[in-house]
């Protein structure tokens, strides 16, 4: 599974635990299926990672983040909120 936490609408804390060495994509989504922005794309090893992701830039709303392998796929849901 994935966490995603919100801090003051700025930026969301990103965290997932991988069990073996693939290609990874992280990806933002918004609540209509449209990709925001792709986070990662790469190789990463096992063990937790950790991936801070700026949303300054976009609307107040429910967002999905998105780890996808060759052996499936997680989603988590954040909220981002501004007052």
């Amino acid at each position: 599974p994935i966490w995603g936490t919100a801090d003051n609408g700025e930026k969301v804390t990103v965290e997932f635990n991988v069990s073996n060495r693939q290609v990874y994509t992280l990806e933002m989504i918004d609540i209509d299926g449209k990709l925001i922005k792709t986070v990662y794309h790469g190789s990463l090893h096992e063990g937790l990672h950790i991936f801070n992701v700026d949303v300054g830039s976009v609307q107040t709303g429910i967002y999905f983040f998105s780890v996808s392998c060759q052996d499936g796929y997680y989603d988590s849901i954040v909220v981002v909120f501004r007052n």
